[in-house]
């Protein structure tokens, strides 16, 4: 059985999408035939209702893998009460020693391959000479290409996209240690879907209403994921479908009001849209069973363009929902118009809004697209990458031998 420690700077749990990816990838681990550590620092959860949550509890999953919080200097939490620069150059030197102290203790523990997604963790693996798994979410930037330089060709590369493969590439990583893995669903969580009207009962969502519906963070850090086009999109779908409604559930509500004023100011009444913030994983199967249409919205920025794979599009594909979507480079790595999902023009609400409108319209388009997406998802679940990615890595050994 091989030991695989899963090294993670961040905290866990958290409300953000990453962590639920962090834990269903080792348990996709476990249950392919891996005995898996994930080790984390200690950090202080803001947020009093995470502080006595662990993981397993927060993310509804079973314990088929450890999870043992590191000690760590915890100086995120004094971010905001330092000058920035000093922040970041101390949260860069914090995270440089942590990945090295994960990385001494995993070898004195006889880990036999590390899995990471911070490349100071892949530095420090390689130099400790524990075979090591980089799962690479974003192009390496100048300060990442200098650690790649160092690091040489012994670590293998998971790049969540092709463009993010085609960056390491240029880093003369090898064909045989680069490979391509996008994001994945647990299937077998839609299987058994309750009624729309089941769903919506539960929700306290109208039954006689049709639902337009984001699941998802309403924000990435600072950056938009198309919320606001959203929201004025449907403007226009309301004056044509007034038995149309928006839900939108993830959270945080900080930009709520500007939503809220955005709507106001184009006429919408404020019974038309709905907010919730963040609902735990395991709810998220009946919100989309209540929807009629899912959106993903999208602006054009250079990770929402070249470097994610989105969790929600999954989740909605493995739902069965008519989708519109975002038309991105990345988003058709998944997504056909007219296929399995209609993609529109980013940051465009008029086309948004002729899209969602023609799935309202057109409900036999709707049934076939959403039955497209449900059969296209069959393969991507989270114990398939685990294993796909578990071949690859001992490939190169096996070579080797």
């Amino acid at each position: 059985m091989t030991r695989l420690h899963y090294l993670a700077d961040v905290r866990l749990p958290t409300e953000k999408a990453h962590g639920w990816q962090i834990v269903k990838m080792c348990e996709a681990f476990a249950s392919s035939g891996a005995r898996v550590k994930l080790w984390t620092p200690r950090r202080r959860q803001e947020d009093p209702k995470l502080r006595s949550q662990s993981a397993f509890n927060y993310y509804g999953i079973p314990p088929t893998f450890e999870h043992r919080r590191l000690a760590n200097l915890d100086l995120v939490s004094l971010e905001p009460h330092l000058p920035a620069q000093v922040a970041r150059s101390a949260i860069v030197l914090n995270a440089a020693a942590w990945s090295a102290s994960a990385v001494r203790r995993a070898r004195r523990d006889r880990a036999e391959r590390v899995f990471t997604r911070d490349l100071g963790v892949a530095y420090w693996a390689e130099r400790a000479r524990i075979p090591c798994v980089y799962e690479a979410h974003t192009a390496p930037g100048p300060r990442s290409q200098r650690i790649w330089r160092r690091i040489g060709r012994q670590v293998s590369v998971i790049a969540l996209t092709p463009f993010i493969a085609e960056e390491f590439a240029l880093l003369e990583v090898p064909a045989d240690h680069l490979t391509v893995e996008g994001d994945a669903v647990d299937v077998a969580a839609f299987a058994d879907l309750p009624s729309k009207a089941d769903a919506r009962e539960r929700l306290g969502l109208s039954r006689d209403a049709r639902w337009v519906g984001y699941v998802g963070r309403f924000h990435r850090f600072h950056e938009e994921r198309g919320l606001r086009e959203l929201v004025t999109a449907f403007a226009s779908v309301a004056g044509s479908h007034p038995d149309s409604r928006l839900v939108c559930v993830g959270g945080p509500m900080d930009r709520v009001p500007l939503y809220r004023s955005i709507a106001e100011g184009l006429g919408l009444d404020r019974e038309r849209i709905r907010f919730v913030d963040r609902v735990p994983n395991a709810d998220v199967p009946t919100w989309l069973a209540a929807l009629d249409v899912a959106v993903m919205p999208a602006t054009r920025t250079r990770h929402f363009s070249y470097e994610t794979s989105p969790l929600k599009v999954f989740e909605y594909l493995a739902a069965g929902l008519p989708i519109v979507a975002g038309d991105l480079p990345a988003t058709r790595l998944v997504l056909r118009s007219g296929e399995n999902a209609l993609l529109a023009e980013p940051e465009d609400p008029a086309a948004m809004a002729a899209a969602i409108s023609r799935l309202l319209s057109e409900p036999e388009l709707a049934q076939r697209l959403g039955s497209q997406g449900r059969r296209d998802v069959e393969g991507m679940t989270w114990t398939a990458r685990a294993e796909r990615i578990l071949r690859f890595a001992g490939a190169r050994e096996k070579a080797s031998a």
